[in-house]
């Protein structure tokens, strides 16, 4: 990429590390403030990374630093909403994003190419963009311990980074913990090589390696609930989700059959379909293990091939692993308690997702491609047989495989078996990551701001990854210009960002592990990775929701955070556009005001009391009107009344659900499905002023 001089200045007012999302973004948004701002990337763009699936509040964020235009003219995929299938016996879930408007619809992206597209924003909008340009180190401002002795404030103001500039692609590797620092930053050039720039603010948007937070400040801690292993490749050839209804070739999630994690099948615009698996370490280690003695073909025609276990399997692994997880209490029921499609014992598993308009498949095992047996086979690799081994416990995942190929793995005279799967990503078809989740202690402090996975990163899980990339680069430069316009003090601005970054991430943090004590129907011993603080600040709000009429100490207990788990747990009911449109119908005829508020996801967080107050209104498990409608029409007969009560059940069922999965929707939608947070949301008093030419902070009215 080009960039407007041939070597950087020997200073700037911001200077960002990391041109990853939210380096760019952070940069850009400042250079459109005016600011003077360099941007260092270590790499030469595109280079490959993780991360393909997008939710709505990308679109604003992008409308702010005029970049939503150029994205969605690019020709990503399309990605109108999510299905999410928890359950092998019940049917899955689907979240529809265009039914807030069509322009809340979101991407699935190649994340090369969307890297690389918002990198040269920057540089279109004044950024002065390195690339091949490595920091190495940072100096920094003598500075007094204070009385608390936080290491963020003993290390004093950054002032200058030493950097070198080369020819190679030479990005900062990944450290081995997420706890560790990168062996990159300690490279070293000749001394004629390296050279030093300083500037007045720093924006550490070094990704996983993260240059501030394991270098210096030393703050990086794992989330030991979430200690998962992914592994992932690219596949050709595959079939399409609900192909020609409005929900076509949106991305499926699905739960492992044997509760130890989920799989992902993403469809992107260039043809290829990322498929990933991600799975309790432990579990991972126990598979591996059974799987190096002898591991036969995941096919159908195989006798080992299980498609989804019974409900009495499950219940007999779930007795016989309690061990397995580093997870405590007891276990959960299944997510749909009183509804009239639980699982009972005897049922069949549930149909593998919808690839056609009509929505009916054939209830058969899945039948993946012909190229899986031949890798196995062929002994291409442990990590692609491993990889494959664990799609036998996602059917729902095989099915939309299909007949497809995975790329850079099959074995025939029409494939390169050397090609790369995608540019950057090497020549093996399967990666693989682990200890991916993890928090630091502070995002801000003096003349410093972290940002993206540079600070923290959840789980792939809900596909957050991006968003809370850009909100904290929204939050560094919100914050860099009002402490340089003098909208707040400088401690004031840092504090802010770091509040914003710990909130957010917080709030999807619960989410996820939400979703991760369903799959594994047992409670999460969490309360050390959320914090009691910061869920206050997260989740004020939904604390009296959750204990209702009881009452609450001053600390978060972790009764109180297995509620608020269960809370979130609705987001993800099995519920369909068609239900909410049914259920909106229902509510129109209701007559308070309670009830016509339900479907709308703006409005405050309501408590299981306000609930049953709409059900009664609406009179579903009413006899008397009941009977008084049969009389009306004149239907007097047993066979009805019994069909009419079935219905009502069904109903009152359906209702409830969906329902319920508004309310916990509303614990995250500013987040989600935009940037109105920032303007709405007061922290410390102060909200953001989200004004071109004007961005600062500002007193909340």
């Amino acid at each position: 990429m080009s960039t407007t001089a041939r070597e950087p200045p020997k200073h700037t007012q911001i200077l960002v590390v990391g041109g990853g999302p939210s380096g760019s973004y952070a940069a850009t948004a400042l250079a459109r403030e005016g600011f003077q701002v360099v941007l260092m990337e270590a790499s030469k763009f595109p280079r490959y990374h993780i991360g393909e699936s997008l939710i709505p509040s990308v679109r604003h964020y992008l409308r702010f630093i005029g970049a939503e235009e150029k994205v969605a003219k690019y020709g990503f995929a399309h990605k109108p909403g999510s299905a999410i299938k928890f359950n092998q016996f019940n049917r899955e879930g689907y979240t529809d994003f265009i039914a807030l408007g069509h322009h809340n619809s979101a991407w699935n992206v190649v994340r090369s190419e969307f890297d690389q597209l918002l990198l040269q924003h920057a540089a279109s909008c004044g950024v002065q963009v390195f690339e091949r340009t490595r920091v190495t180190s940072l100096a920094f401002a003598p500075s007094s311990p204070s009385q608390d002795d936080d290491r963020e404030a003993v290390i004093g103001r950054p002032v200058s980074a030493t950097y070198v500039m080369s020819v190679a692609d030479e990005s900062p590797s990944s450290p081995a913990s997420p706890t560790s620092p990168s062996t990159s930053w300690g490279y070293s050039s000749s001394e004629e090589d390296a050279q030093t720039i300083t500037f007045d603010y720093l924006v550490d948007a070094t990704g996983r390696a993260g240059l501030m937070s394991t270098k210096y400040l030393k703050n990086r801690k794992v989330n030991e609930s979430l200690k998962n292993i992914a592994t992932w490749g690219y596949w050709k050839d595959t079939k399409m989700y609900a192909q020609g209804t409005d929900r076509e070739n949106a991305p499926w999630f699905e739960a492992l059959s044997d509760e130890s994690g989920w799989a992902w099948f993403i469809p992107l615009h260039n043809g290829l379909t990322s498929v990933g698996v991600v799975m309790d370490q432990k579990c991972h280690a126990a598979r591996s293990r059974s799987a190096s003695e002898a591991t036969p073909p995941p096919t159908p025609k195989n006798p080992a091939f299980t498609f989804p276990l019974s409900p009495t399997s499950v219940q007999t692994r779930r007795n016989n692993r309690s061990s397995t997880f580093s997870i405590v209490s007891p276990r959960l029921s299944f997510l749909f308690r009183g509804r009239s499609d639980t699982a009972p014992s005897n049922m069949v598993p549930h149909s593998a997702p919808p690839t056609t308009s009509t929505f009916n498949f054939q209830n058969e095992p899945p039948s993946p491609a012909r190229s899986t047996a031949s890798l196995l086979s062929s002994k291409r690799g442990n990590m692609t047989n491993k990889y494959l081994d664990s799609l036998k416990l996602a059917p729902g995942v095989l099915q939309l495989i299909g007949g497809g190929s995975l790329v850079g793995g099959q074995i025939d005279e029409s494939s390169d078996p050397d090609a790369e799967p995608l540019p950057g990503m090497g020549k093996a078809p399967v990666k693989s990551a682990s200890d991916w989740s993890y928090q630091s202690a502070c995002y801000a402090g003096e003349g410093w701001r972290v940002v993206g996975d540079a600070g923290a990163f959840i789980d792939p899980f809900f596909s957050s990854g991006i968003h809370l990339a850009l909100t904290g680069a929204l939050s560094a430069a919100a914050t860099i210009a009002a402490s340089i316009r003098g909208d707040c003090g400088e401690g004031k601005a840092a504090e802010w960002h770091n509040t914003r970054v710990t909130t957010s991430y917080t709030r999807f943090l619960v989410v996820v592990l939400s979703a991760y004590k369903q799959m594994r129907s047992q409670c999460i011993d969490a309360l050390q990775d959320v914090g009691e603080h910061n869920f206050e600040q997260a989740f004020g709000c939904l604390r009296p929701v959750i204990q209702g009429s009881a009452d609450m100490g001053p600390l978060l207990s972790q009764a109180e955070l297995q509620r608020a788990l269960d809370f979130c747990l609705n987001l993800f009911s099995p519920t369909t556009p068609e239900e909410h449109a049914k259920v909106s119908a229902l509510l129109k005829g209701a007559s308070s005001d309670a009830a016509q508020d339900m479907l709308d996801v703006t409005k405050p967080m309501m408590d299981g009391e306000t609930l049953q107050k709409v059900m009664a209104d609406l009179k579903l498990d009413n006899d008397a009107v009941c009977q008084a409608e049969r009389k009306r029409t004149g239907s007097e007969s047993g066979e009805d009344e019994e069909e009419e009560r079935k219905g009502r059940q069904n109903d009152a069922a359906t209702v409830k659900m969906v329902l319920e999965k508004v309310n916990a929707r509303r614990v995250i939608h500013t987040e989600h499905s935009g940037i109105s947070a920032f303007e709405e949301e007061a922290l410390g008093g102060l909200v953001v002023r989200l004004v071109e030419g004007r961005l600062g902070l500002v007193s909340a009215v």
